[in-house]
C-alpha cells in the first residue's frame, strides 16, 4: 500500500504543476516543475515568503486541493534558499516562461504529500518524488512528440480539451506528457505507466492517436 500511495501522489503532483504556495507570511499562486532526479521541486518565490522556512503547495487550489505537498529547505539548518542548478532552471523556463516580477527561482525539498484517493480517503505519503525513470530519454521522446505539431495539437484537444496553436512537448515521465501552450502547461496522461523507453514510445504513439 505504501508504494501505491507514493506512486499515486507522484502522479497527482506531475499532473498539477500550478497551485498556491502557502506559509505563515502569506500565499501566492505559483507554477513548479519536479526535478528529474527526484526529491525536490523548482518554483518562483517572492522575497516576502522566503524567510518562512516551511511552506505548503496546494494544487490546483488551496481549498479542496487534488494534492498538497509540504516543502522545506533542501538542507536542514541552511539560512538561504537554494537556487536550482542550470538544468532545472532551464526546465522551469521551458515549461512556464519568464519568472514573475520580484521573484527568483528556488529549489525546495518535498517532505510529504497528502491527497484524497478515489474513495475520498485522505492519504499521506513520503519520498514521493522518486527519479523520473525516463529522464535519459526525455529529449528523444519530446522530439518524437514535436515532429508533427498538428498531431500534437489534435492530442491536446482530445485529451485536455484545448487545441493550442503552437504546442511544444517539454517533458515526459512515466505517467504522461507535458505540453506547453500559449497560456498553460497541458497534461496528456498515459493509460498505463511507462517505465522504460520502449514502453514510453508506445504510450507516446497512443497519445498521438497512432
Amino acid at each position: 500500500m505504501e508504494n501505491t500511495e507514493r506512486k499515486q501522489a507522484r502522479a497527482r503532483i506531475l499532473a498539477n504543476l500550478a497551485g498556491i504556495l502557502v506559509c505563515d507570511a502569506g500565499a501566492e499562486p505559483v507554477r513548479l516543475v519536479v526535478a528529474e532526479a527526484g526529491g525536490s521541486v523548482t518554483l518562483p518565490m517572492h522575497p516576502d515568503l522566503e524567510e518562512a522556512g516551511h511552506w505548503s503547495f496546494a494544487a490546483p487550489r488551496e481549498l479542496d486541493p487534488v494534492v498538497e505537498i509540504s516543502v522545506e529547505h533542501l538542507e536542514s539548518g541552511t539560512q538561504l534558499l537554494a537556487e536550482p542548478d542550470g538544468v532545472e532552471a532551464d526546465r522551469w523556463l521551458a515549461y512556464h516562461g519568464s519568472t514573475p516580477p520580484m521573484c527568483r527561482l528556488v529549489s525546495l525539498a518535498v517532505v510529504f504529500a497528502r491527497y484524497a484517493d478515489d474513495d475520498g480517503r485522505t492519504r499521506v505519503a513520503e519520498d514521493v518524488l522518486t527519479p523520473n525513470p525516463l529522464r535519459a530519454h526525455v529529449p528523444a521522446l519530446c522530439k518524437l512528440l514535436n515532429a508533427d505539431k498538428a498531431k500534437l495539437a489534435d492530442a491536446c484537444a482530445r485529451v485536455a480539451g484545448v487545441r493550442p496553436q503552437s504546442p511544444v512537448a517539454v517533458g515526459v515521465d512515466e505517467w504522461g506528457v507535458h505540453v506547453r501552450s500559449a497560456f498553460d502547461v497541458l497534461r496528456l496522461g498515459f493509460e498505463e505507466p511507462a517505465m522504460d523507453e520502449a514502453a514510453a514510445r508506445a504510450r507516446v504513439g497512443e497519445v498521438l492517436g497512432g
